[in-house]
């Protein structure tokens, strides 16, 4: 079987939606459990060139992001049913973080389309897959947020709700006192329990919108390099000098 064929159940991607639309845990659930069905458990290089080695670095990285991005946001649906809001925020910004990684995996590929040019694909598909900050990795890594700004070119907005995501995440105000902190303004004693009601609103919705948006651009361009891949393929086999 092609590994970049779309399945049944990867039909009917999910449309374009407006990102100040607010989201319910329901499409959260839906949209993660439609992401775990998509999960391959092998590839091989054979399966895609018998030539060239960068489209098989392409399929490889897309699978890994996915398994990375179905971890996440199974865990991150988890915790938002249990209201455990900290944490699902913080599991909810590194899918954010893994969308606008795919984001970026398929701008580059466009772009190669694009130009029918392979330009620095290979250096740069090799540093999203051994990528490091701490230099475990043999190359350093992208800064993230170069895939968060990829990524609000095409979505506007999207960057300040990763800043918002960002702010809990941290221990600051949204990310400790917010969370944890109950000021008596008449005693100024202070409670240390975690909120509710109204004081959670706010994250709590923020972690439902954030997650269900990070998981439909992710579906949607998961489907859309199983597309674009075997033209991006020919590209690489009838390159000159196709690096391997």
């Amino acid at each position: 079987m092609n590994p970049c064929a779309r399945s049944p159940a990867e039909a009917g991607r999910p449309g374009k939606r407006n990102i100040t639309m607010v989201s319910t845990l329901q499409e959260a659930i839906q949209l993660n459990a439609q992401l775990q069905t998509l999960l391959p458990e092998v590839i091989h290089p054979q399966e895609v060139s018998s030539k060239a080695k960068i489209p098989y670095k392409v399929l490889m990285l897309r699978e890994l992001l996915i398994h990375r991005m179905a971890e996440l946001s199974d865990e991150a649906r988890i915790l938002l049913s249990a209201k455990k809001v900290l944490p699902s925020l913080i599991l909810a910004r590194a899918a954010f973080e893994t969308t606008a990684a795919l984001f970026t995996l398929r701008k580059k590929i466009k772009s190669v389309l694009d130009s029918e040019k392979l330009g620095q694909i290979d250096d740069e598909v090799v540093k999203l897959v051994l990528g490091s900050r701490s230099g475990i990795g043999t190359v350093e890594a992208f800064n993230v947020l170069t895939f968060i700004d990829h990524l609000n070119e095409t979505f506007e907005g999207l960057r300040k709700t990763y800043e918002d995501l960002c702010d809990f995440t941290h221990p600051n105000w949204s990310g400790c006192y917010g969370v944890y902190g109950q000021l008596d303004r008449q005693t100024k004693s202070v409670t240390f329990k975690k909120n509710s009601g109204k004081a959670l609103e706010f994250p709590y919705s923020l972690g439902i919108t954030s997650l269900v948006m990070a998981l439909e651009i992710f579906i949607d361009h998961y489907h859309e390099l199983s597309e674009i891949l075997p033209k991006f393929t020919e590209v690489c086999d009838e390159a000159d000098g196709v690096k391997s």
